[in-house]
């Protein structure tokens, strides 16, 4: 419920269209706008370390799923 919150927040506050121009495009094709949303909510949810947020917390919530977003530990976050 609370990862469905803090995206339903997000959207209620149209962020994606503040964000999205001023978010440059990755080369490595990464979708910065997806990190910027899974930090945002991970700092509202249950704040705590980058290190907790890439080993724990992504693996234990819904934002991979309500992001269509996979998760590798090793190379980052995918999109699938």
């Amino acid at each position: 419920g609370a990862c469905w919150l803090a995206c339903t927040l997000w959207d209620l506050l149209g962020l994606d269209t503040f964000w999205l121009p001023r978010l440059k495009p990755s080369r490595k094709g990464t979708r910065w706008l997806h990190v910027l949303k899974v930090l945002t909510a991970y700092r509202l949810i249950d704040p705590g370390s980058e290190w907790r947020l890439h080993r724990q917390w992504y693996d234990r919530s819904a934002m991979g799923d309500l992001l269509g977003l996979i998760f590798r530990h090793s190379t980052g976050i995918v999109v699938v």
